[in-house]
């Protein structure tokens, strides 16, 4: 959850989502995900993972399939 700031999501093939401050959004496994700052304010936010114990924090995964 995005509580002060905007967050720019990069998802790959040249979509990039927009989450400003008071909006949640969340991450598929294997999905391609890319955040940056997307204004002039540090970003903060929290995380929740709910991951199998002992998950590595960064998994390498294929680029999109751009069509």
């Amino acid at each position: 959850m995005v509580t002060k700031g905007t967050l720019l999501e990069d998802k790959g093939c040249g979509v990039t989502v927009e989450h400003p401050a008071g909006s949640a959004f969340q991450e598929e496994p294997g999905e391609v995900h890319n955040v940056t700052n997307g204004g002039h304010e540090a970003v903060k936010l929290y995380v929740m993972q709910l991951v199998p114990l002992d998950t590595p924090d960064f998994t390498e995964v294929d680029p999109p399939a751009c069509k």
